[in-house]
């Protein structure tokens, strides 16, 4: 029987694998970007990470949710006690126009709730992980690393970490998409905090400032899918901090018949 910390483990050596295969797309002179279905593009850098990280964790016999996977039908993912979900480069827009604000997202489901979750920015090799088990923690990788062989070798930072902020209230806010109701709610927020900043981050750097202590608040209006949430949904919920449907005032739920993440809020306590 798997335990929680060789899941976690695996989660985290293939993360990590996985955004050294997206580096080494990067170092290319070119490389292949495509333009899917939804007219989101995806790269050599997507397929390369998400082989990885099948090759990694097919061991575990878990079934698994990926972006750049069709998904099985409902009838079949209805009946799945956990699951992977995994968006194996989030941010693709992000990578193809040259920034590091994008990542490897993986988390472990169990049911509709996101248990495990691993975050890796690979630019800056920055390592998030976080379980029901083990509050967030933040680690930076060395160059060529071959793999950890138990989470204690880890040298990792409890999160979230002390800095001296030089601005008040932090709200991030995404670089790419903004509904009419991300503005207003933005436009009332401000009503109510004058010191204010609306900080535009890309993909998944988000949860991790938040994590970190480095922002308050991220609240997203508009749909996205789950595997761009629930790796950092796991992270903040090791935190107490679940992310919130703003609807429902429940946390998120994943595994859905429809894989799409509702309008949510998260904010530091």
């Amino acid at each position: 029987m798997n335990t929680h910390n060789d899941i976690l483990l695996s989660m985290i050596n293939a993360a990590i694998a996985a955004g050294e295969a997206i580096e080494e797309v990067k170092r290319r002179s070119s490389y292949a970007i495509h333009c899917k279905s939804d007219s989101s593009p995806v790269t050599d850098a997507d397929y390369a990470s998400q082989h990885t990280i099948s090759a990694m964790l097919s061991l575990y016999g878990i079934p698994m949710i990926s972006e750049e996977e069709d998904a099985q039908p409902y009838i079949i993912r209805k009946g799945w006690e956990e699951l992977f979900i995994i968006d194996p480069l989030d941010g693709t827009g992000e990578f193809i126009n040259g920034t590091n604000e994008y990542g490897v997202n993986i988390a472990l489901c169990h049911g509709e709730t996101p248990t495990i979750g691993v975050i890796y920015l690979p630019s800056s090799r920055e390592l998030y992980y976080g379980s029901k088990n083990i509050p967030a923690r933040k680690a930076i990788i060395g160059d060529n690393h071959d793999g950890f062989s138990s989470i204690e070798e880890i040298e990792s930072t409890a999160l979230p970490m002390t800095y001296e902020r030089e601005r008040g209230y932090i709200c991030l806010a995404s670089k790419s998409r903004r509904s009419e109701e991300t503005i207003a709610y933005y436009e009332s927020l401000k009503k109510e905090k004058e010191d204010l900043t609306i900080l535009p981050v890309g993909s998944c750097v988000k949860y991790c400032k938040i994590a970190s202590g480095l922002a308050d608040e991220y609240t997203r209006f508009g749909s996205v899918k789950e595997w761009d949430t629930a790796a950092g949904d796991a992270l903040l919920r090791s935190m107490g901090m679940p992310l919130m449907d703003i609807h429902t005032g429940h946390p998120l739920k994943y595994n859905k018949e429809i894989l799409n993440s509702s309008d949510f809020t998260v904010k530091r306590k």
